[in-house]
């Protein structure tokens, strides 16, 4: 849970994706207000509570957000559509990692990729 100190959207072929910045944290957010309707209204000074995966990119997609500046009523269908939404990008976002962290392995030396294996063996539970 944060205020938001910075925000700005830009039109993409897909809507609107909006930008985000929390004080303390070393990313930008982005999202699209199709998933998250609030987002659209969501000014500098709200506050607001964001799940996102920690990884060292400079801008995340965000898990899930809430604006808590804005309390508004949700319907059991509302609900039941935002998990799945949010459901939905979690896997988009792993896929991504997933691709990511195989790249990262096949660029790896021989020598790097033995440190990596010796390390896994290590942290395997007995």
């Amino acid at each position: 849970e944060a205020v938001v100190d910075r925000i700005n959207s830009e039109v993409s072929s897909n809507g609107n994706v909006y930008y985000f910045h929390l004080p303390g944290v070393p990313h930008l957010f982005t999202g699209g207000s199709g998933d998250v309707p609030k987002l659209s209204v969501t000014q500098k000074g709200d506050t607001v509570r964001v799940e996102y995966y920690d990884s060292d990119r400079d801008v995340v997609p965000f898990k899930t957000f809430e604006n808590l500046s804005l309390p508004l009523s949700e319907s059991r269908d509302q609900s039941d559509v935002r998990k799945s939404v949010a459901a939905g990008r979690e896997g988009r976002e792993a896929k991504e990692d997933s691709r990511t962290v195989q790249d990262e392995i096949k660029n790896l030396t021989p020598e790097q990729l033995k440190d990596l294996i010796k390390q896994s063996k290590k942290q395997k539970p007995q």
